[in-house]
């Protein structure tokens, strides 16, 4: 089945002072890792959701918002709408480490469910899943009504949850790691 991969790059930010997806690591800018990573699995329709329109520079469609100011639900709604396709990935801007087997084991998990997320440890990750398009109007509902919380969104819809211990014990934990600060960029560039 064919996915679309659906990059989230909306956020204010305001902890970073910058725009997350643009800040680079190791030369690359974050964003720009995470699409490499999403064409390793041979997902080729990849979007962007971000008001920013520099990201047009990485070569794929970017959207802005179709709802404003309504966070990262807003952000997966609109992704949702303008994905061509029923299966997607939803992946967060931030997420520079992150691994073609965690994307895969997302993808060969996320057929059957309408929402499928990863955990790590005790750290459910939201915004690293696979998002039906069924949702579309059960997310219009919950902005409408201001219930912006990811996670409740995912609890009312009943998620599959990969325990990626379980699935990929061999994973170090920095591959699902979001960076929200520079002494956080600094870290995770130790690390590896």
């Amino acid at each position: 089945m064919k996915f679309t991969a659906i990059i989230l790059a909306g956020g204010k930010s305001s902890r970073m002072g910058t725009d997350k997806g643009l800040v680079t690591m190791k030369e690359i800018p974050m964003v720009r890792r995470v699409i490499d990573v999403v064409k390793k699995t041979g997902i080729s329709d990849i979007i962007i959701i971000s008001n920013n329109p520099a990201y047009i520079q990485f070569g794929y469609p970017v959207y802005p918002d179709l709802i404003q100011n309504k966070g990262p639900l807003g952000g997966i709604y609109t992704g949702l709408i303008k994905s061509t396709t029923v299966k997607n990935l939803i992946l967060s801007c931030d997420i520079p480490l992150i691994s073609e087997a965690v994307l895969r084991t997302l993808i060969q998990n996320g057929l059957e469910k309408t929402i499928t997320i990863v955990k790590y440890g005790e750290q459910l990750h939201h915004l690293i899943g696979a998002y039906d398009a069924s949702l579309i109007k059960d997310l219009g509902e919950h902005i409408v009504n201001n219930k912006l919380k990811v996670g409740q969104f995912i609890s009312s819809n009943n998620a599959d949850i990969i325990d990626l211990n379980k699935e990929l014990p061999h994973l170090e934990s920095y591959v699902v790691a979001n960076v929200n600060t520079m002494e956080e960029l600094k870290k995770l560039e130790y690390a590896v």
